[in-house]
């Protein structure tokens, strides 16, 4: 066992040793993922699977296999950083994104489709077609009218609408989305993005109305001169 223990990575071995000790009291079969560092220096990840035998009269022995799950461990990691860059991404931006499975009818928002909307976050929430409209617009028969036309496979115009956010506050909102298709034409998915554009829009109206006090103004200046 020490032997075996000298090729676990050394922040790894306690957590196998003990996976290992633990095992020993019980007839299942166990399984642990850790680190080994190979003697070039590099390092491998594994997947131990085993099950204890023997005791009694004889001696006690441990069976198993040692699978290299380095790629499958390098893949997830890469996939991890990406989402992690895409909401770093869509933080900054004040951009969310959502996604639908047309087949599997169910929902997926990013995290700041939440925060655009006053909720909290929630990875294992399960949400379905339906639950979309009310976060693309309080108008319902609109942000219908809209999703029909997705998932006849049109291409869509940018939706602006009001939303209703969690503390009762209105916000406007401006959607994009596309369909996706497969080999055969049919849509599969449903992607899209939302930005809050209430400070823009309040702007925009706020410069139109100076623009309307300064109009009057400006043939009186004419004349004066």
């Amino acid at each position: 066992h020490g032997a075996f223990l000298s090729f676990v990575h050394p922040e790894d071995r306690a957590a196998v040793d003990d996976a290992f000790r633990k095992s020993l009291s019980v007839r299942e079969t166990r399984s642990v993922d850790h680190r080994i560092l190979l003697p070039s220096g590099r390092i491998k990840y594994v997947t131990e699977t085993w099950r204890t035998v023997g005791g009694g009269d004889g001696p006690m022995r441990a069976i198993g296999t040692c699978q290299d799950i380095s790629e499958r461990k390098l893949s997830n990691e890469m996939l991890r950083e990406s989402e992690a860059r895409l909401e770093r991404a869509q933080e900054i931006t004040g951009i969310g994104s959502w996604e639908i499975d047309v087949q599997r009818e169910n929902l997926v928002l990013s995290k700041q489709m939440y925060i655009i909307h006053g909720l909290t976050p929630r990875d294992d929430e399960q949400l379905s077609l339906k639950d979309i409209e009310p976060f693309i617009s309080v108008n319902r028969e609109k942000a219908s009218s809209w999703f029909q036309r997705l998932l006849a496979g049109e291409k869509v115009e940018p939706l602006e609408a009001s939303i209703r956010r969690h503390d009762g506050t209105t916000r406007i909102v401006n959607n994009e989305a596309r369909p996706l298709f497969d080999k055969t034409g049919k849509v599969t998915k449903l992607s899209g993005t939302q930005r809050d554009v209430t400070d823009a829009r309040q702007a925009d109206h706020e410069l139109r109305q100076r623009q309307l006090h300064l109009a009057p103004a400006q043939p009186v200046a004419s004349l004066g001169s």
